[in-house]
């Protein structure tokens, strides 16, 4: 049977002796369904005419990267398209990749090497975070045509994959952002067991002044900080008021593995 979020089971299934179950997430199968649709590319373009010769670990970057939320909802053939634009690139340990407050010009893909994240000093109190082979960055200042909000740089001499910002904008930003329509609202509303949340993350003051009824206000500079507080049951709806924040936000939640959508009419 197809998998459904919004059919009830049809069947109770009890079982009667100890039993192993292998169970595939729904989105997830999704995912390998579609990207089988088109598994004979293989890697190809990521080694020249003769793939065989590299040894397959080079490719568990790859496969790291499709199993992330963020490749998930790409279309097989802007998936295609996406690896035959890579660039790489050698980085040397020690390395500053990107810097705080700079401009975004590409998304990275760490393909060999390890990697530091350097928060400004109001998130010095978060841990440190570091980078390993499969793991990408660049992409919030993509999103919000912002400055970098952190520094990368090199732990140790790799290789990254780079995209620049205009093939990531064709590319690969219209599916961070899943839009649901107040349509598709109602109806989860109606469904036993789903809750959503609206979520209006402009700043405080601008939410005083007018916001949609029954919408919670967190600014998105909190998001993170406050991502342990948020109920990981819940579908987050996000009010399109804050514009490119609005967009940010839903990216940065569905990111951090919270179901999240931008309200508006859903892309055809």
């Amino acid at each position: 049977h197809a998998l459904n979020q919004d059919q009830p089971q049809m069947l109770a299934v009890t079982a009667e002796t100890d039993v192993r179950l292998f169970a595939i997430d729904r989105n997830l199968l999704e995912r390998l369904l579609n990207w089988s649709q088109t598994a004979d590319y293989g890697v190809s373009s990521l080694h020249g005419d003769n793939p065989d010769t590299q040894p397959a670990e080079h490719d568990d970057w790859l496969a790291k990267l499709l199993r992330s939320p963020l490749f998930g909802r790409l279309p097989p053939s802007h998936l295609h398209a996406l690896l035959a634009r890579f660039e790489y690139i050698e980085a040397k340990a020690g390395d500053d990749v990107v810097r705080y407050g700079e401009p975004g010009e590409h998304f990275y893909v760490i393909k060999r090497g390890r990697a530091r994240i350097s928060l400004p000093p109001a998130y010095r109190e978060q841990p440190a975070l570091s980078l390993e082979s499969g793991d990408f960055f660049g992409e919030e200042a993509l999103v919000s045509g912002s400055v970098r909000s952190a520094s990368v740089t090199m732990l140790e001499d790799g290789e990254l994959a780079r995209l620049h910002r205009d093939d990531f904008v064709e590319l690969v930003r219209p599916t961070l952002i899943p839009r649901i329509s107040g349509k598709d609202l109602e109806n989860i509303g109606q469904q036993a067991g789903r809750k959503y949340l609206l979520l209006d993350v402009r700043l405080a003051v601008e939410y005083r002044l007018g916001h949609l009824p029954e919408s919670f206000n967190l600014p998105v500079a909190n998001l993170r900080t406050h991502a342990d507080s948020l109920d990981r049951a819940t579908c987050y709806v996000v009010t399109p008021e804050g514009g490119i924040r609005s967009e940010l936000a839903v990216h940065l939640l569905n990111q951090l593995g919270f179901d999240a959508y931008l309200l508006g009419e859903a892309s055809s």
